[in-house]
């Protein structure tokens, strides 16, 4: 799920509290509509949520199929279906101020700072490795609006203090935020002690992940052959995968 959010710098002049306890975290003295996407295996939906300083309101804004296509021997998400389906309802992007994955998004409520993580970034399929950054060359092909995409940061920058807001209600010193490998892949490959030659691990959960680490991405005719990705990983290395569906 990504979320989209509107206004970011009206927020941060808002007298939004964040407060951090047991439960979570629970917002104070505001209010602020935000918009969800959430695409899943069968469906995917837009929600609108509304927070009035007291409560959230959910509120559905459209939903649509996403079966899947079989070709051949394999089944596919219908990747064109879900294009036009945005397409439609472009108004999102004109509503919307910037993009973040969840890891992100949570970063910025602590911070107010707006950062795109790496490891994370890779896997949007918005990411050109040629050039270390955003493909905005594919966003405009594809009618993407390129402001909503922030700076990609590496796992270990520093991405700005813990608001004021939140340390006074702490009751602590404010506290460097530092960004980690926020794919849940990548940070587990991470804490693999480094070997003295290659390896090749297997990452078992929901699905597998057979792979190996590289300084950097293998993109050739081989790769695609085999159906291999180039992922990002801690420390600017490149996690050369391939998925095992099935457990």
């Amino acid at each position: 799920m990504i979320f989209l959010f509107k206004l970011a710098k009206q927020i941060l002049s808002s007298n939004w509290l964040f407060v951090i306890n047991e439960k979570g975290v629970d917002l104070v003295d505001s209010s602020i509509s935000i918009l969800a996407c959430d695409i899943g295996a069968g469906s995917g939906r837009v929600l609108q949520g509304v927070y009035n300083g007291n409560h959230i309101d959910l509120t559905q804004v459209t939903r649509f199929g996403n079966g899947l296509i079989k070709m051949g021997n394999s089944l596919y998400w219908d990747i064109l279906g879900i294009y036009r389906e945005v397409k439609d309802r472009s108004y999102i992007f004109d509503i919307a101020d910037k993009l973040l994955f969840i890891p992100d998004l949570l970063n910025y409520f602590l911070t107010g700072q707006v950062h795109s993580e790496y490891t994370l970034s890779t896997i949007s399929q918005l990411y050109n490795y040629e050039s270390c950054d955003w493909d905005y060359k594919l966003m405009e092909r594809l009618g993407i609006p390129t402001r909503l995409f922030s700076p990609i940061v590496q796992p270990g920058t520093m991405c700005g203090s813990i608001l004021p807001s939140i340390c006074n209600d702490l009751h602590i010193n404010s506290i460097p935020l530092i960004a980690v490998g926020a794919h849940d892949t990548a940070s587990a490959i991470a804490a693999i002690s480094e070997p003295e030659e290659q390896i090749v691990y297997i990452s078992s959960g929901t699905w597998s992940i057979v792979g190996t680490e590289t300084d950097a991405p293998v993109i050739n005719d081989t790769a695609f052959k085999y159906n291999f990705s180039n992922e990002g990983g801690v420390g600017g290395k490149i996690r050369l995968i391939k998925n095992v569906m099935g457990m």
